[in-house]
């Protein structure tokens, strides 16, 4: 994965984990729930790409 897309991944985790903290100081149960889906979904598809891009990177190209 490159850097960027990491950091940018990395940096928008962190705003939906602050998400998260911010609905349980305001006692909203239903948006902590949302924003722990969510959280969880978007950094469960930071790896899979990362997987997709590293399986890319190392299986040899074809060419017809």
């Amino acid at each position: 994965m490159k850097p960027v897309l990491a950091l940018t991944y990395a940096i928008i985790s962190i705003v939906f984990m602050l998400g998260i903290s911010f609905a349980i100081s305001l006692r909203m149960p239903f948006l902590t729930l949302a924003l722990a889906v969510v959280t969880v979904l978007f950094i469960g598809s930071g790896f899979v790409l990362k997987a997709r891009m590293r399986k890319r990177s190392l299986s040899p190209t074809e060419e017809s």
